[in-house]
């Protein structure tokens, strides 16, 4: 492989070749270490790994940099502190920041992190928070310039 890294019990792999040599890999890893078994997920150009998407992108043909957009899965919920909650407002104003600088992290295009921050804002709407609260740090928050 290319490049294997591991978190706990999540392992992303790759590699050049067929199918066959990625499956012959996984075999041959499983039959080595008998306590840790691979199993594969996904083969192809995309792949969800925590909590990004990893796929060839326009970097990718430009450049041979993988792009990343981030990845929340079906079941995830949501379910952010309502603003009724107790926290202070500075509690509220950090994590909601440090959410849309995250998405920022994980989007290498910029229209998947205005996609994100939309989401964000709705799903915070739905839980009580005021347009007029969420608008400054949302404002706050920008997509770096491109270079």
């Amino acid at each position: 492989p290319l490049l294997y890294g591991r978190y706990i019990d999540d392992v992303l792999g790759i590699t050049y070749g067929s199918e066959s040599d990625v499956r012959y890999f996984v075999d041959k890893f499983n039959s080595l270490v008998p306590s840790i078994t691979l199993s594969i997920q996904q083969i192809g150009n995309t792949v969800h790994y925590l909590d990004i998407t990893i796929y060839k992108g326009k970097r990718f043909f430009e450049k041979g940099i993988f792009d990343l957009k981030t990845y929340q899965k079906p079941l995830n919920n949501c379910n952010y502190i309502p603003f009724t909650s107790s926290h202070s407002e500075n509690i509220k104003k950090n994590f909601i920041s440090e959410e849309l600088r995250r998405y920022i992290k994980s989007c290498s295009d910029k229209k998947f992190f205005i996609f994100m921050k939309m989401a964000f804002f709705n799903r915070l709407r739905k839980r009580g928070y005021p347009k007029s609260f969420l608008s400054s740090i949302f404002q706050s928050v920008q997509y770096p310039l491109e270079n």
